[in-house]
């Protein structure tokens, strides 16, 4: 009596085939989104960039300091428009003005 015939009636032999057809196909989708996500990141995150790193860095830096200061007024929390954060900076402007 042959062991191959047996063992096909057993039920994970007898998957074996799609589930591997399945399982390398779901492997390779993830790796391809994987891989696209990572290309997209690189493309898109400019703080990695080696050339473009210490500026973005000195310019929140600066951000920091001036916000520290007081010249520049932003809410936690808050999404401006540019017009919004125009009309923000421009009301924080005259009572800096004012009060000196």
């Amino acid at each position: 009596m042959a062991v191959c015939p047996i063992l096909i009636l057993i039920g994970i032999f007898a998957k074996f085939r799609k589930w591997k057809a399945f399982s390398v196909w779901r492997q390779n989708c993830r790796k391809k989104k994987i891989r696209d996500c990572k290309k997209a990141l690189v493309e898109n995150l400019f703080i990695v960039n080696p050339s473009l790193r210490p500026a973005l860095l000195n310019v929140r830096e600066m951000c920091f300091r001036i916000s520290d200061m007081g010249l520049c007024k932003v809410e936690k929390g808050t999404t401006y428009t540019l017009r919004d954060f125009k009309d923000a900076q421009i009301t924080q402007l005259r009572d800096l003005i004012i009060a000196n």
